[in-house]
């Protein structure tokens, strides 16, 4: 899948990442960026939802040499990505 979203809140990283509002198995957002760039193809891109995002798959994150892009859903101002906090 080329398009993937994420969603600290209400996510789950067993869902497909597909749909970023149709929470229901398996269609629903990733919890954690690492599990979306895990499921893009090599070109994939990578759309975070607002909030805060720290610890284990929301840091020191591995594109796994692909080339994927990560955007916020609505901008830096109100995505952050706490990349030295657990």
């Amino acid at each position: 899948q080329g398009l993937q979203h994420v969603n600290g809140d209400n996510g789950d990283d067993s869902l497909n990442g597909w749909y970023p509002d149709l929470v229901g198995y398996p269609n629903g957002p990733k919890r954690t960026i690492q599990a979306a760039i895990n499921a893009s193809t090599y070109t994939g891109f990578v759309v975070v939802a607002a909030g805060e995002y720290a610890g284990p798959g929301n840091r020191d994150l591995d594109f796994l040499g692909n080339d994927i892009m990560l955007f916020s859903e609505d901008g830096a101002a109100t995505t952050v990505v706490f990349q030295n906090q657990d």
